[in-house]
């Protein structure tokens, strides 16, 4: 789509954009249809019904949930496109009118005793209505060209969307290896009781990456159209000053979490967890390798280069779970960190980062490539 809107080709750009959408409404409806199918004509239904409770509310609850489901998968495409025209700050916009209004919605809700089918139509639905609302702004308002329809949807762009896609979910399920695993294995091999202060420095480790996470999310689109204009001067610049100042952030950040997190902790949580220097100076090394590695996959994923974010970060992660594996079973709890960050580093930041360095060269080399 970024590479459509630097061509400023609208035709293209509308018809990826109904492809999408006529895709994620046949993802979001067949499973609902055929879930409602199963639960309203079989027998089985009355037993699934019964594991849900007998309270007719959660019934309700339930079919709202799903209802909420089928509309906003599609619609929420509208994201995905402003970030194309990097448009980051809508997406921002948008998304905390749509967290006042479920926190609103919610307070309205309890103060009703609306019951569950009320707060989940309060949670979900209030959501659903913002992004509804957003999605009409975009496409009847702002940019009526773009409006999605199925006519315009084709199986060779639907076949790109679906190949491109497949990467994108195997990268999500590397991601939540890479962060959700954690506190399984620590559980599993140190038992429930060692979690607690692997999982609080963990915590604070994730809210210093949040400056980082917010400046890749602009840098994703800005790459995707540099490269489709063949900027590689600009790609390589870009990369390199992200580096630095991401770099630069991490290493501070860094620092910090492992000079103070310990006081800051105990002092928070009235000294019921204290976090070791290991397991501390480990998040913070991860901090930094963490901001390094955010505009390395951002370009990573924008710039033909797909299939080899996808190799490292598997390399990376798979690597880090078997070191993770083995420092658990030796009793080193801070060996989960530290095999993160020192796989991460080694097998994802260095050898992506030097590829794509090497891959900017060649096209300021060679610009028409």
């Amino acid at each position: 789509l970024t590479g459509a809107i630097a061509k400023q080709d609208r035709c293209s750009a509308r018809q990826i954009v109904s492809t999408a959408t006529s895709l994620l409404t046949l993802i979001a409806t067949i499973p609902f249809l055929l879930l409602a199918a199963w639960l309203y004509a079989s027998n089985v239904a009355h037993v699934r019904w019964a594991v849900l409770g007998r309270e007719p509310g959660i019934q309700v609850a339930v079919q709202i949930l799903a209802a909420c489901f089928v509309v906003s998968l599609p619609i929420a495409l509208v994201k995905r496109v402003q970030l194309a025209f990097q448009e980051a700050h809508r997406v921002s916009l948008w998304d905390t009118a749509a967290g006042v209004t479920g926190f609103i919605a919610l307070i309205l809700a309890v103060r009703l005793r609306s019951g569950v089918a009320g707060l989940t139509l309060a949670v979900f639905g209030s959501s659903t209505v913002v992004l509804l609302l957003n999605y009409c702004v975009q496409f009847f308002w702002l940019r009526p060209w773009l409006r999605p329809s199925f006519a315009l949807c084709q199986w060779k762009t639907a076949t790109q969307l679906l190949k491109t896609g497949s990467f994108f979910c195997c990268l999500q399920l590397l991601a939540f290896l890479h962060t959700s695993a954690d506190n399984l294995l620590i559980a599993r091999y140190q038992g429930v009781g060692a979690v607690a202060a692997y999982a609080v420095v963990q915590k604070v480790a994730l809210l210093l990456l949040i400056v980082p996470q917010a400046a890749a999310v602009p840098l994703w689109a800005a790459f995707a159209d540099a490269v489709a204009r063949s900027d590689g001067e600009w790609v390589t610049r870009v990369l390199k000053q992200s580096l630095v100042l991401l770099g630069m952030y991490g290493l501070l950040s860094g620092v910090m979490l492992s000079a103070t997190g310990k006081i800051i902790i105990r002092w928070w949580l009235n000294g019921r967890v204290d976090p070791g220097a290991y397991l501390l100076v480990g998040f913070g090394l991860y901090v930094f390798v963490s901001a390094l590695a955010l505009p390395i996959s951002s370009l990573a994923c924008t710039s033909g280069l797909l299939r080899w974010n996808l190799f490292y970060s598997a390399l990376a992660i798979l690597s880090a779970l078997a070191a993770k594996i083995w420092a658990l079973k030796n009793g080193f709890i801070p060996g989960a960190i530290w095999g993160m960050a020192l796989c991460l580093f080694l097998l994802y930041v260095l050898p992506l980062g030097a590829l794509l360095l090497r891959h900017g060269k060649a096209r300021n080399d060679c610009p028409s490539t």
